[in-house]
């Protein structure tokens, strides 16, 4: 899992998941410093860590049915979104997991046809609770962050968002910038 440092400086890189861009909908989710390993990848990739490994990798098998749901069929629409602040202006929100409530995956949803996953966590109840509220703390100062920088660099004609052959849409542009 990243540990961020909010406050230093960071290199972002947008990275599209093209498995998950299949359809009307397009994903993406950001690498730090020159990684690889984008924040979604490297979620999953803790879950298999985890001891409930066969709990988790049923509910990332979820998530990820909800996206292909989106992307195929749906499109990004607000019932697979729960709002982080009560009027998210900066579109950050968290994916809409009813039946698994301890799950909280971080997004940036622009509108139906563009999401940006981020990182997230699972909710802990009781002993070490505070230090995964630090943690997702973290992650929404990250996308916050992210969302700010990016509606600069639109507004700057840096990147653009344009319409892909799917029906889905893309980000076009240098696709990293520092926050």
């Amino acid at each position: 899992m990243y540990i961020w440092n909010i406050g230093l400086s960071m290199q972002i890189e947008l990275k599209k998941l093209y498995e998950l861009s299949i359809g009307i909908t397009s994903f993406y989710s950001y690498a730090c410093d020159d990684s690889e390993v984008t924040v979604y990848m490297n979620l999953l990739n803790t879950y298999a860590g985890l001891s409930k490994y066969r709990e988790y990798k049923i509910k990332m098998e979820a998530v990820h049915k909800q996206f292909m749901s989106m992307s195929i069929f749906k499109g990004a629409r607000d019932h697979f979104f729960e709002p982080h602040d009560p009027l998210p202006e900066n579109g950050v929100c968290y994916l809409n997991l009813r039946h698994w409530p301890d799950l909280r995956l971080y997004c940036i949803r622009y509108n139906d046809n563009l999401v940006i996953v981020g990182g997230g966590d699972v909710i802990i109840h009781g002993e070490g609770a505070s230090e995964v509220k630090l943690s997702l703390s973290r992650e929404e100062k990250m996308m916050k962050q992210i969302a700010e920088v990016l509606k600069e660099k639109i507004n700057e004609t840096e990147i653009s968002v344009i319409l892909n052959q799917m029906g889905g849409m893309d980000f076009v542009g240098d696709l990293k910038f520092e926050i």
